[in-house]
């Protein structure tokens, strides 16, 4: 933008109109038309030096890239014309005569705002996109602007209901009085608009369908929140002269200020053997040099969806597939989604050091996005504390930051690279408000999800109409599975195609959707679906499987570990691994056994977590790994552990297999003798537990049952055995087989209609514009969008204290040397830092069957004892639960207990100890 403001421009109504207004103390305020200008600039810089050139190439389909820059900056100039209105210079001049007389010099009246029929009544974005309708803007152009809050409204406008419009927004009466007043005011400002776009009028405007709106809607959100902030846009003081604001300079020292990281900019358009090995510290295995091969050779951006064996290194696999799609299709960075914030953690050093790698000399972003991403150790030590402006980095810093802008939980995928729980994936199909945020963040990176397997019919919903818009924006998309059902490869393809619901017989015979090759890439490519099997060159393992009793557990442990070695344990609930978890203790005094659940605390866990690594991890020693380790589900993902013997309860196969995956897996290591050969022992195989029935559908685990072999070869059984227990049941199926098989696929639909409910339209709903987009009454609460994509049981999070003399709190004695922190005042960022860290999940008998009364409870106490501790923005909101100097509370009738080995254990208050 850079049109010159001449004397014309000075001469105009419109000058002296107010955008902004600040009564006390500093009585600033902004014209609205420094604030369009302003936002303008911002959109210029965002699409020219910061908007990802995939996005620009997906645009430019059906808009050329003139238009779109033009467009793009049409929209930013005119998204708050709807404040050129009596209504609303009428209510912010309420608050300064001064203000309003500036007005009233240049021959506008404004009366009170007793004198509107509805002055609350139409949301000033809706009155923009209607001004704009009635002025012959394409609807798609307005629809832009009149979704710049975040949420485009249920319907579009029709512009011959503009009378109406106009009886209820400014008021019949005062309308009537200065009507061509004020549509000259409109007129001159769309007029000065399209010039600086280039357009002769505003009829000149192309229209642009539904996805460039949805990234054009992004921009705009963006631009205008940037400019809204006085930090960069700076607001005039009363007596300050509105010729002060100059232009260009004053976008020029904006942008400045804001000062962005760069733009990943990769060049790896092939990767061979030896590019691999310098960047990854080996050379590739097979199924590594398949996918880099594959997506050199693609002629277009697809999905790709790798089933390969835990262990044979589908990270780097991914990681290197990303740098050749992103150079070959200009994308701008990676997302690269998990199951769990444990999981973000666990693999963000990782992530963190690939990404260094590709900073080259620039300055890139990075964002760990999940709720708690600010306790994670490595993330911390990336803060810079603010964003680098230009005089605070003469230098010009190379390497990865955190960006202070992006921090935002709304902007969190426009960093480069995002590592995060799949949740902000999801969040981009789930009827939220900003909802175009997440997706000019996701349309120009690669996507990655790992795990892709571990999610239920409710949030694969979500996860396929994510898919659907991906495949709109061309995004390449990597999806990761060790053991991966075929109907779901399926849909996972057809959505991604927008072919959701549909089933192509020629393709299906062909027998990509029902293969069981392994490992095994599906991809698309120029809109074809093709599979390649994979040769894998790794050594089959042959894993026997035991059967026993979770009362045998330690009496097999007893036997397999006279020489020495490792055992995992992994049961189903936290109940039962604290149960085994106590009855190993008793039986090996000589021996450690290691207890790890989520209802530890944060810190707790990860210092858990950190020695597990080390002792069972690549790096680790035959007398290091003398140890027990008890856990639940969270030893089944992402941990790079081995165990020398796995004992578990039964779990659906494709989680038991997981499971197995931690067994012998570095395959190097030298064993105890009576441990040489991997062990599978699988309790509980004839009879489960309530608890195992709670968390896994009853058909899977009879499946599971039914199906378990006395021996396993990896990797060339895994496919089969998945793929028959997930495959439907025959006709011929007894009564008892085909009830639970009926109650376990009524359970998925009625996830999948739920799941529906909230999910923004899909390719097939298209209208001509975002109007429908999003439903109003959804909430825009965080905490109630992701219990939106999750479909979890109801869990209440509380932080463990101390309670220690009255109005003090302490952290338990293993963390801490003493420190106290009283109850009186709001405490500082690094003790909120380490209070959050003492967070804890309650029992399920608890969040669930009490929930109303221990909510009740916990907001009870913490308003009575700590309302100062919610004064803080790091606390507002949590529930801190305080515990005796025994480590005991009560609630609802239970005593909770904390301790070290064991974690949060709970027991009827009846109940002897």
């Amino acid at each position: 933008m850079e049109k010159i403001l001449g004397n014309d421009f000075w001469g105009k109504r419109y000058v002296t109109m107010v955008g902004k207004f600040k009564r006390d103390p500093e009585q600033k305020w902004l014209p609205v038309w420094a604030h369009l200008l302003d936002t303008a600039g911002v959109m210029n810089k965002l699409v020219r030096e910061w908007l990802p050139g995939h996005i620009v190439e997906i645009v430019e389909k059906s808009l050329s890239a003139d238009d779109f820059y033009r467009v793009c900056e049409f929209v930013a100039l005119t998204h708050d014309i709807s404040k050129f209105t009596p209504i609303f210079q009428t209510k912010i001049c309420e608050r300064s005569d001064f203000l309003k007389g500036q007005i009233e010099e240049r021959g506008i009246d404004l009366p009170k705002v007793s004198d509107f029929q509805h002055p609350n009544g139409i949301p000033h974005a809706y009155a923009g996109e209607a001004l704009l309708v009635q002025m012959g803007c394409p609807a798609g152009v307005a629809a832009v602007v009149g979704a710049h809050h975040g949420m485009p409204f249920s319907e579009g406008v029709d512009p011959d209901e503009d009378l109406e419009f106009c009886i209820e927004f400014y008021g019949d009466n005062f309308y009537a009085k200065q009507q061509k007043e004020w549509e000259e005011i409109w007129n001159d400002w769309v007029a000065f608009a399209c010039e600086c776009c280039g357009y002769e009028n505003i009829a000149e405007l192309p229209e642009i369908d539904v996805p460039a709106q949805m990234l054009i809607t992004g921009l705009l959100i963006m631009a205008d929140w940037i400019s809204s902030n006085e930090t960069y846009a700076p607001w005039l003081f009363l007596d300050e002269n509105i010729h002060t604001l100059r232009y260009p300079e004053r976008i020029e020292n904006m942008w400045a200020k804001v000062s962005f990281p760069g733009q990943w900019m990769p060049s790896s358009f092939f990767m061979n053997e030896e590019d691999f090995e310098l960047k990854y510290g080996y050379e590739p295995n097979e199924v590594q040099k398949k996918i880099v091969e594959i997506v050199e050779d693609s002629v277009t951006p697809g999905i790709y969806i790798l089933e390969a064996p835990m262990g044979s290194g589908k990270t780097e696999a991914a990681l290197a597939a990303a740098e050749i799609l992103a150079s070959k299709w200009h994308c701008e960075g990676v997302f690269f989604g998990l199951p769990t914030r444990a999981t973000s953690n666990g693999i963000f050093p990782r992530l963190k050091e690939w990404a260094a790698g590709q900073t080259e000399g620039v300055q890139l972003s990075i964002r760990l996005a999940h709720g708690m991403a600010k306790l994670q150790k490595d993330y911390r030590e990336l803060f810079h504390g603010h964003a680098w402006q230009e005089e605070d980095n003469p230098e010009g810093e190379k390497g990865l930051v955190v960006h202070s802008w992006f921090e935002g939980r709304k902007q969190a995928l426009l960093s480069s690279f995002v590592v995060g729980t799949v949740d902000q994936l999801l969040m981009a199909a789930l009827q939220q408000k900003h909802a175009m945020l997440r997706h000019l963040g996701l349309a120009g990176k690669v996507v990655i999800v790992d795990e892709c397997h571990a999610y239920d019919a409710y949030m694969n919903s979500y996860l396929e109409r994510a898919l659907e818009w991906l495949g709109i924006y061309q995004v390449p998309v990597i999806l990761l599975s060790a053991t991966l059902p075929a109907d779901r490869r399926a849909r996972l393809i057809h959505a991604y195609l927008g072919m959701s619901g549909k089933r192509d017989s020629e393709k299906k015979e062909n027998g990509w959707e029902t293969s069981e090759s392994y490992p095994l890439l599906t991809y698309t490519d120029n809109g074809q679906i093709h599979q390649a099997d994979i040769l894998s060159a790794a050594k089959k393992k042959k894993i026997s499987i035991a059967r026993s009793t979770t009362e045998g557990i330690a009496g097999v442990l007893k036997e397999k570990l006279k020489d020495g070695g490792c055992a995992g344990v992994i049961m189903n609930t936290v109940g039962k691994a604290q149960e085994v978890s106590e009855c190993l203790q008793e039986e090996f005094t000589k021996s450690t056994v290691l207890l790890l659940h989520s209802r530890f605390t944060m810190l707790d866990r990860q210092k858990l977590e950190e020695e597990l690594l080390s002792r069972l991890g690549k790096k680790s020693t035959p007398e290091m790994r003398n140890l027990i380790v008890v856990g639940t589900q969270l030893l089944e993902q992402s941990l790079d552990i081995d165990f020398d013997i796995l004992v578990t309860q039964l779990a659906p196969m494709d989680l038991l297999l997981q499971r197995i995956g931690r067994l012998h897996r570095h395959g190097w290591r030298k064993r105890p003798q009576r441990l040489q050969n991997p062990v599978c022992v699988v309790c509980d195989v004839d009879e489960w537990d309530k608890g195992s029935e709670q968390i896994y559908e009853g058909w899977l685990l009879t499946r599971t049952a039914q199906l378990l072999p006395d021996t396993i070869w990896v990797p060339d059984d895994i496919s089969p055995l998945v793929q028959e227990v997930y495959r439907n049941v025959d006709k011929n199926t007894n009564r008892e087989a085909q009830k639970l098989w009926d109650d376990y696929k009524n359970k998925a639909e009625k996830k999948r209609r739920k799941a529906a409910a909230y999910r923004i339209i899909g390719k097939r709903d298209f209208d001509e514009t975002i109007h429908n987009l999003l439903d109003s009454s959804i909430s825009n609460r965080e905490a109630d969008a992701l219990r939106q994509v999750r479909d979890g049981e109801a869990s209440i999070s509380v932080l463990l204290m101390v309670e220690q003399e009255d109005g003090v709190a302490g952290f338990v004695p293993w963390q801490s040397d003493g420190e106290r922190i009283p109850w009186d005042h709001v405490p500082a960022e690094e003790e909120c830092c380490k209070i959050l860290q003492q967070k804890v999940q309650l029992p399920r008998i608890l969040s669930v069957y009490h929930f109303e009364e221990c909510i009740a409870q916990l907001e009870e106490y913490n308003a009575e004892k700590l309302s100062e501790w919610q004064r803080s923005r790091w606390l507002a909101g949590e529930y801190i639960m305080m515990l005796s100097g025994e480590l005991e509370t009560e609630l609802c009738g239970y005593i909770l207990k904390y301790s070290k080995n064991n974690g949060l254990m709970c027991r009827k208050e009846e109940q002897n100890e």
